[in-house]
């Protein structure tokens, strides 16, 4: 199974900041499957939100936020880079 590890990789904010996340646990995270048209799995997007502990991560996600992921998985389901026999 491809795997492109993005999420752990990804910094926000100044330098700074980021070093204190990444050494913050992932309090929340949501889930969606990356299928093509015949509905085989391909991979799947996660969406997660750091924190020292839940009430510090932010926001629980929102079905409304669930619906746009499923949106995006949609859409990478159809890029080049998940084709069979693609290069990551």
């Amino acid at each position: 199974m491809k795997h492109a590890s993005l999420f752990e990789a990804v910094k926000l904010g100044a330098e700074e900041e980021d070093r204190s996340l990444d050494q913050m646990p992932i309090q929340k995270i949501m889930s969606v499957p990356v299928a093509n048209s015949a509905g085989h799995v391909m991979g799947v997007v996660q969406v997660s939100r750091k924190g020292l502990d839940a009430s510090l991560s932010g926001a629980d996600f929102t079905t409304a936020d669930l619906v746009q992921l499923e949106k995006a998985a949609e859409i990478v389901s159809r890029m080049p880079f998940m084709q069979e026999g693609a290069e990551i």
